[in-house]
């Protein structure tokens, strides 16, 4: 019954699609009935049975024009078939590349955010180093010669009086190192602790191993390496240029003090 019921339901769909070949065929069976008919009344033998020969050429040429009628209607639906395919293979193909494209992007954009990430990760770095560190600043400069060491020795050296403070991050265990290579001479001065205090400035006394250029010359540099520790206890220096400068505006022995930062070991 079920059977039965698809069939009907397949041949109304096939009625519909295809009505003309529906009728023509249609037709076809009929002419192909009444003309057997009419043969059978008016013609046939029917004391005598037909030769099978004959019945089957009668067959064949009868059904032939169906069978190449299916048989075209066969290849016209496999062509029809191979469209869809093929356009649902563009579908797929579109779709795929699609995919592919949106793939890309999103590869692309989360690279972008990785690169972001690790910009703002190494400049909050950078940010947080600096701000570990201190930031010197001298004030009150005063300088005067000393004639000989304190084992009575005489080389010449200077003793520059100034105050320090710090407008930044703590700092521990500062060297104040000062060298000479045209005397081969290295002075160091330390101070165990440095706090972030503007209110408080340490007079600290800095050793020159140089002649008595203060006298004879308007203005020579001195290169001061501060090493310290830093707010996270790393190891750090910064590299002070020092410039002492004749002051002739003045009618006793003056002199005028400049420094900036020449290196140092953080960004």
């Amino acid at each position: 019954m079920k059977i039965r019921k698809k069939m009907c339901i397949d041949l109304l769909l096939f009625k519909k699609n295809n009505a003309l070949i529906f009728w023509l065929v249609t037709s076809y069976l009929i002419f192909i009935t009444s003309y057997s008919i009419i043969y059978l009344i008016c013609y046939a033998n029917l004391k005598q049975a037909m030769a099978l020969n004959e019945l089957g050429d009668f067959l064949a040429g009868a059904f032939s024009p169906l069978a190449f009628l299916f048989l075209y209607l066969g290849y016209k639906q496999q062509g029809k078939e191979l469209k869809q395919n093929t356009t649902a293979l563009k579908l797929q193909y579109r779709e795929l590349a699609n995919s592919v494209e949106q793939q890309k992007l999103l590869v692309e954009t989360t690279q972008a955010d990785l690169e972001l990430t690790k910009k703002k990760e190494s400049r909050q770095n950078t940010l947080d180093t600096i701000e570990a560190q201190p930031f010197f600043h001298f004030e009150k400069f005063n300088i005067s010669p000393v004639a000989k060491n304190l084992d009575g020795t005489s080389n010449g050296i200077l003793i520059l009086n100034c105050q320090i403070k710090n407008s930044r991050a703590i700092c521990r265990n500062i060297d104040f190192i000062i060298e000479s290579l045209s005397k081969n001479t290295t002075l160091t001065t330390h101070v165990n602790y440095l706090n972030n205090d503007l209110t408080l400035s340490p007079q600290i006394s800095l050793y020159l191993p140089y002649g008595y250029e203060y006298e004879t010359f308007d203005s020579f540099e001195v290169d001061i390496n501060i090493k310290y520790l830093d707010a996270y206890d790393n190891q750090q220096f910064q590299l002070i240029k020092l410039t002492i400068s004749r002051d002739y505006t003045k009618d006793e022995l003056s002199y005028d003090f400049d420094y900036y930062i020449k290196n140092k070991s953080f960004n």
